[in-house]
């Protein structure tokens, strides 16, 4: 536990992740998906990028990096502009980077003429289209444009295109990527655009049909090139470029089961996880997809641990922000409020011994066993196999404030991810990425906590406490202070002061969302190459080359 008065005054929180524990599926999903992140939304920027790093050394000049990043921003900031433009009449998320500040502009404002210069120099009245010198190349593509071989270390302006110096050169992509994305329509006027640091809409119309993000297809070199890459067809990646087309080839495959309704993320992370789809048809698993299926179920595993954590920390701060007590003071008005438990009615932790019977009807002895202050329907609990399920309830909870129903689904949550961690262990031993060993010492440490509260043949409550003690009030202090030895500002959500707690000045308490920002981009990658089409709330089919395509590497 955290020490008292260790902290004189907390007025601002800044920071993503509050408990560390997205670390491990990130390492998880770049184990799978490598070259790909939450935050490299659309395909065409690996080879749009080249083409902008190639077209600057041809006609700038310049070694200057603060020419080069000054021209980089102009060139992201219209290719934005364009693909805003281009779908404008749409009820459509471009996923670009600048979208904030381009969608308004072409939205809302629907200026004849943008001032390029205006949203791209890091210094002036009006706020630049993003922070990061180097734009969204410097913050978000160029680790995987990297680690595909697109770029190296080196040259005036720190990049340059791989096959420029790296042998051998039929292994490497920047060159050739900058060249064929060149034999696109409207580059002269874009680089014009650029130059002149202003755009008209009838440019930006004009430019829109050849150099929008979604137009891969209209240049069949380049769509070609991107599919090559992605699934790795030549084998040029070795073990990773495996991995990857494995993994885009199982989603692809997944998808034909039923093509009719289409598939979400939400359903691969879940069929994945239970081998079953949501029709109730077993899944069929080839041999060489057994690894990479296993993967995504430790992945959507550790995904709900992380949420039903998240969950725990948000009930904990709505009581330290009405009580300012100690902990034991703030969680007693938890005990209270949240879950208007009577501690003599609650299951006993006995039962974790049993582990060998059912999980679930296990945790719905605990969950039907706790006094809710309304009048839910507790039978679902022994039916809830399906997160799917669980989280429509979670919904239900946000909409009525029900902290108790969203503390009995982070406790049920976590009770599955044990019981799941526990019986595939020795498993869980063997998987080789960078975080395994963490992910394991996670297991052992929740595995550890529920034995000691077990052999005291305690209250479940007793295990609650202890969850939220040590894997979130502690993991959070750790997390905060390792990080303010790089970041000036403080991450810290709360801190004590005179034995007591207190939350940051500017914090915002929002009720949790669960969200798939890391597969999402797999799927949106597949749409931008012309394999998957998206037929209504994020769920997608294949197209017809996307069934062509999957024949083929298929046979692979």
């Amino acid at each position: 536990m955290i020490g008292p008065q260790w902290l004189e005054s907390i007025k601002e929180v800044s920071g993503l992740d509050p408990l560390g524990v997205q670390a491990i599926s990130i390492s998880i999903y770049g184990y799978l998906l490598p070259g790909m992140t939450n935050v490299t939304n659309r395909l065409r920027y690996y080879t749009f990028l080249c083409w902008v790093l190639s077209n600057y050394a041809k006609k700038s000049g310049s070694a200057k990096i603060e020419d080069w990043h000054y021209y980089l921003r102009k060139s992201e900031f219209l290719f934005a502009l364009i693909a805003e433009m281009h779908h404008c009449e749409e009820n459509y998320s471009s996923s670009m980077v600048g979208s904030r500040t381009t969608s308004p502009l072409i939205k809302k404002e629907k200026k004849e003429v943008i001032d390029i210069a205006k949203y791209t120099k890091l210094e002036g009245p009006h706020k630049s289209y993003f922070q990061n010198p180097g734009g969204g190349f410097a913050q978000y593509y160029q680790g995987p444009m990297k680690s595909l071989k697109f770029i190296v270390d080196g040259g005036e302006i720190r990049w340059q295109l791989a096959d420029d110096i790296a042998e051998p050169k039929e292994k490497q992509f920047g060159v050739k990527a900058a060249k064929i994305f060149d034999s696109n329509a409207h580059l002269d006027l874009f680089h014009r655009c650029v130059i002149a640091e202003q755009v008209s809409r009838e440019q930006l119309k004009k430019m829109a049909d050849s150099l929008c993000a979604c137009r891969i297809e209209t240049n069949k070199d380049e769509q070609a090139l991107l599919l090559n890459i992605l699934f790795d067809l030549n084998d040029q990646y070795a073990e990773s470029g495996l991995r990857r087309r494995k993994s885009l080839r199982l989603l692809l495959n997944l998808i034909i089961n039923d093509e009719n309704t289409g598939l979400s993320v939400e359903e691969f992370r879940n069929i994945c996880m239970y081998h079953y789809y949501s029709n109730g048809k077993r899944l069929k698993i080839r041999e060489d997809e057994t690894e990479v299926i296993n993967f995504w179920d430790v992945y959507q595993t550790h995904e709900y641990f992380a949420f039903a954590l998240q969950c725990l920390l948000y009930v904990f701060e709505r009581m330290v922000k009405k009580t300012n007590g100690s902990f034991n003071e703030v969680f007693e008005e938890m005990r209270k409020e949240a879950l208007q438990v009577d501690p003599d009615k609650v299951q006993s932790m006995a039962a974790f011994k049993r582990v060998d019977i059912g999980m679930n009807a296990l945790l719905s002895k605990f969950i039907t066993s706790i006094s809710f202050s309304n009048s839910y329907d507790k039978s679902w609990f022994s039916n809830a196999m399906s997160e799917y399920f669980l989280m429509k309830k979670f919904d239900e909870a946000g909409k009525k404030d029900d902290l108790g129903l969203m503390t009995c689904i982070a406790i049920f949550i976590i009770g599955k991810v044990y019981f799941r961690a526990y019986k595939c262990r020795d498993y869980y031993k063997g998987l080789k990425f960078n975080f395994s060993e963490e992910y394991q010492m996670t297991i052992d440490r929740l595995k550890k906590t529920i034995s000691n509260v077990t052999e005291k043949d305690d209250h479940l409550w007793s295990f609650v406490y202890i969850v939220i003690k040590e894997f979130v009030v502690d993991w959070h202090a750790n997390v905060a202070l390792r990080k303010f030895r790089y970041n000036k500002k403080s991450t810290l959500r709360f801190g004590i002061q005179n034995n007591k707690f207190v939350l940051a000045q500017r914090i915002k308490l929002d009720w949790p969302v669960f969200t798939h920002p890391r597969l999402a981009v797999a799927f949106r990658f597949l749409e931008d190459a012309g394999l998957l089409r998206e037929i209504g709330n994020a769920r997608y089919v294949l197209t017809k080359q996307g069934h062509s395509f999957l024949e083929k590497v298929n046979g692979l």
